[in-house]
């Protein structure tokens, strides 16, 4: 366990003055423990006959980061940019490979609706080829035209990118959206890339991770919330 401190002003925001100190823990594991082809089975919760859908799910993880946020103290303007970034964290699940690969391809029944949580206890990586669905987030987060001036909208894009372990700095190719151009693709890898660096300059290391700790939290809260049949 280590100890890190936090400046804070006199409103409860990161900044400067009254310094915070919290503590965190290392887990000794390389990084690629956490970055293998086939950990996107550990983004889905298994419920039987239970599924939650990608938009119940998106919704869910928007309130507990907003209630994260505020519990902490940040501004309202980090809460609200928190809270959209949980709202769309989970929208590259929207692809048809990837609801094949979790046994919800769509039948063309319009009840049809796709999921976060599934109800199998598998995980077709054959379909999946590699690609991950928070890549697929974030080029829908990067094309909504009511972020675009957004302020905070770097942050947002990068706490989507981010809340699985990839865009730190990269994402490798097999993880690339495949409905779009791979020059494309090409392109947002590498502003993730830029994004990540200029953050770290804006907010540092520590305050940057931390903010993602909140949307990482928020996330595992609802999965393990709807687990329990709480949500």
């Amino acid at each position: 366990m280590r100890y890190c401190d936090i400046a804070q002003d006199e409103s409860g925001a990161i900044g400067s003055g009254e310094r915070l100190q919290f503590a965190y823990f290392l887990h000794r594991s390389s990084s690629e423990h956490y970055l293998r082809e086939d950990d996107d089975i550990a983004s889905l919760g298994f419920e039987g006959e239970r599924g939650r859908t990608v938009a119940e799910h998106d919704g869910d993880v928007e309130r507990y980061a907003r209630e994260l946020a505020e519990k902490i103290g940040l501004p309202s303007e980090l809460v609200s940019a928190l809270g959209i970034a949980g709202k769309k964290h989970d929208e590259g699940k929207n692809r048809d490979w990837w609801q094949a690969a979790i046994g919800n391809a769509n039948d063309g029944n319009p009840a049809w609706k796709p999921l976060a949580k599934s109800t199998h206890n598998n995980f077709d990586h054959s379909l999946n080829q590699g690609y991950r669905h928070e890549f697929g987030s974030l080029a829908e987060a990067n094309a909504d035209e009511c972020l675009k001036a957004h302020p905070h909208r770097d942050l947002i894009l990068h706490l989507i990118a981010a809340h699985h372990g990839y865009a730190r700095p990269h994402f490798p190719a097999r993880a690339f959206d495949r409905n779009l151009p791979r020059a494309l693709a090409q392109t947002l890898m590498e502003e993730a890339m830029q994004r990540f660096s200029r953050l770290q300059r804006q907010y540092g290391w520590w305050q940057l991770v931390y903010l993602e700790a909140i949307v990482k939290a928020a996330d595992a809260l609802a999965s393990r919330d709807f687990s329990r049949g709480a949500l």
